[in-house]
């Protein structure tokens, strides 16, 4: 997630480094300390928007996680370190059908919310 994230903006690359890191979870934390970066979305009624990073988090270990990007809507992602079943220990990047309601779980996953890049800086 973060290298597209750099490739479509490479004009912030340095702020989007500084916030997303190959873990989700601390990913989800700097994105909640940087407002003027990022804009999360964790409320029930929120709605995704196509290039929204969504973050799941592991129902086994709360330092775990799963990342994908909203290519269409209702729910389909672009996810890495998966596969078509959807796990998040996977060996390919798969293009999935997800339910993107905050707080929907699928297997071992909760979906916790979205992380979205403010329009000021694209």
């Amino acid at each position: 997630v973060k290298a597209v994230y750099i490739n479509a903006y490479p004009q912030k690359a340095g702020a989007i480094a500084r916030v997303l890191t190959p873990s989700t979870q601390q990913s989800w934390i700097n994105a909640k300390a940087h407002p003027e970066l990022f804009k999360v979305l964790d409320q029930p009624d929120d709605k995704p928007h196509v290039g929204d990073i969504v973050i799941w988090q592991s129902t086994k270990s709360a330092s775990l996680g799963h990342a994908g990007i909203v290519v269409h809507l209702p729910g389909t992602t672009v996810e890495g370190n998966t596969s078509l079943a959807g796990v998040r220990e996977g060996q390919g990047v798969e293009r999935l059908q997800r339910d993107l309601r905050p707080g929907a779980t699928m297997g071992t996953l909760k979906l916790m919310g979205f992380i979205r890049l403010k329009n000021s800086l694209i």
